[in-house]
């Protein structure tokens, strides 16, 4: 099957979009959470500052890491089950981070995001092939 060179860049510009969105929600909020974590409550009157920062980071990395994830792993995957379960990723692992090292919670959301579109990868991979040859 040839696909045309317009329709991969059409993908990959919504891809890059899609991440750039998702990621600035998520980096804001992990920045709040993070730094709420490492500080205390005393840094929520920051909070939009602390966010504008969080939502800045998060939607480069986001606009990098998902199409590249995306490709290389989340071919076959529903675009809702992608973007939910990878959210999902980047939520543990910011409350694994805010509960053991504080000051790592970007750090642990992006690795959440990546454990998540692997599983994601990994858990498509083995239930297309055990439906793929019957019995």
């Amino acid at each position: 099957m040839r696909v045309s060179p317009g329709r991969i860049l059409a993908v990959t510009v919504g891809l890059v979009l899609t991440g750039a969105i998702c990621g600035a929600i998520l980096g804001g909020l992990s920045s709040v959470v993070e730094i709420t974590a490492e500080r205390g409550l005393v840094m929520l009157r920051a909070w939009l500052m602390v966010f504008t920062l969080g939502a800045f980071f998060g939607a480069i990395v986001g606009a990098v890491l998902t199409p590249l994830l995306a490709w290389i792993f989340l071919r076959r995957v529903s675009l809702a089950r992608a973007i939910g379960q990878t959210a999902l990723g980047v939520i543990v692992g910011v409350v694994i981070a805010a509960v053991f090292q504080p000051a790592f919670g970007v750090f642990y959301g992006v690795v959440g995001f990546v454990v998540a579109a692997v599983w994601l990868w990994l858990s498509t991979r083995r239930t297309a092939s055990a439906t793929s040859h019957p019995i």
